[in-house]
């Protein structure tokens, strides 16, 4: 009897124990597939016919669009876990739609920034954001690169950008000579005439940390069928990155290794690379004269560049102006100098005794007329100074033109 008992609890409590999860069996009848249901069959049915409806023209509905990704964010938020096919579909388009949307967006900020507001801070804040996500994206990096030069040429000038620009800048340069369009010509209508105005922002930003390595930008600029050929103060400038990035340089090494002493053959070659140097300044100053002209916007500069002129002028043509006038008025007729790389002295071998011959010096002296006063042991060349030209007339006369 006790033993009965004893099996009637424990099966009571074996009952007791299984109850629960019977009744939790029992009231949980199976869940049906959201996949499966009707409703998302409907929903997928009206987003697609909608996003392929078509206007009078037969172009997406703009409209029916705008719907369509309405109900594709709903329909992938609602149906989350039915990775198939049709879900794939309805992201890709989300996806897309959305990055389009963000984009024409980002557009209309920045050329509000760009052209309207010149909020250059707000134009590099979201131009910035679209060429992360597309660094391949020519139209803006040509846009930003050229929109830090006109930052810099405000009064005040503002700098902060031109790091930056002159990344975007250069890169746009390369996939421009490397044959590369943008989708759209939004700042400039040619190849030539984006790089021409790119390469001479990029010897703006440069001019002052390294003008010599700004030379090159200037050469490339001016060397090409655009406005920026025929405008004085960009000559200025090259004149102005020439005299402070080689003839300076080479100037306070000539005097300070061989002024006042007796002439030698390497004092000679120095001489020469002085020489070359100071003919580039003397023509880019030359060529900025003859095109500002009677402009009266650029008188006071024209004045400032022909004073340079001058002085150099003089000191290659042993103090004299003789022929300055007719050099000016040829200055642009003549195809611009090759950039000139100043060579080291390398003494040459001791002769074997001959029978005959002599050695003798030659290379370009420059405008025309000789050295002059040259000696190296009593010429003096015109001092390194500061550019001598304007700060504020250094933008090509269509710098600012915009669409």
């Amino acid at each position: 009897m006790r033993n009965l008992i004893r099996l009637l609890t424990l099966a009571a409590l074996a009952t007791f124990f299984a109850l629960p999860a019977f009744a939790q069996e029992a009231a949980a009848p199976a869940a049906a597939n959201p996949c499966e249901e009707a409703a998302r069959g409907e929903m997928y049915t009206k987003y697609y016919e909608l996003k392929g409806k078509k206007d009078a023209k037969g172009q997406p509905d703009a409209d029916a669009q705008k719907q369509a990704y309405g109900i594709g964010q709903e329909y992938l938020t609602k149906y989350a876990s039915c990775n198939d096919t049709y879900s794939k579909a309805v992201q890709k388009f989300v996806t897309q739609y959305g990055d389009a949307v963000r984009k024409v967006g980002n557009v209309a900020e920045l050329n509000d920034a760009l052209y309207v507001k010149k909020d250059y801070a707000k134009a590099f804040q979201v131009g910035n954001q679209v060429i992360a996500a597309d660094p391949e994206n020519l139209s803006l990096l040509i846009q930003l690169g050229y929109a830090g030069y006109n930052a810099q040429s405000q009064k005040p000038s503002v700098t902060t950008y031109s790091p930056t620009a002159l990344g975007y800048a250069k890169k746009a340069i390369e996939m421009l000579e490397a044959g590369k369009t943008p989708s759209e010509w939004v700042l400039f209508k040619t190849k030539d005439e984006a790089l021409a105005y790119l390469n001479f922002a990029v010897g703006e930003y440069m001019i002052k940390a390294d003008p010599a390595g700004a030379v090159p930008y200037y050469l490339k600029s001016l060397s090409m069928e655009t406005p920026v050929k025929t405008t004085a103060p960009a000559y200025a400038r090259l004149a102005a990155a020439y005299q402070v990035g080689q003839y300076d340089p080479l100037q306070k090494e000539f005097t300070a290794k061989f002024g006042g002493k007796p002439e030698t053959e390497e004092s000679k070659f120095a001489l020469n690379n002085l020489n070359q140097v100071m003919d580039r300044v003397i023509d880019a100053y030359a060529r900025a004269v003859n095109l500002a002209g009677s402009d009266p916007k650029m008188a006071e500069d024209k004045k400032v560049w022909l004073e340079a002129l001058t002085g150099f002028y003089k000191f290659r043509n042993n103090d004299s102006t003789t022929g300055l006038d007719a050099f000016i008025a040829s200055a642009t007729s003549k195809p611009l100098p090759a950039p000139f790389t100043p060579q080291p002295y390398v003494p040459a071998p001791t002769p074997a005794p001959s029978t005959g011959g002599t050695a003798s010096d030659s290379g370009d002296t420059g405008s025309g007329n000789g050295n002059g006063a040259m000696n190296a042991t009593t010429a003096t060349a015109p001092a390194a100074t500061a550019p001598a030209q304007s700060t504020t007339a250094a933008k090509p006369k269509t710098a600012t033109k915009k669409p």
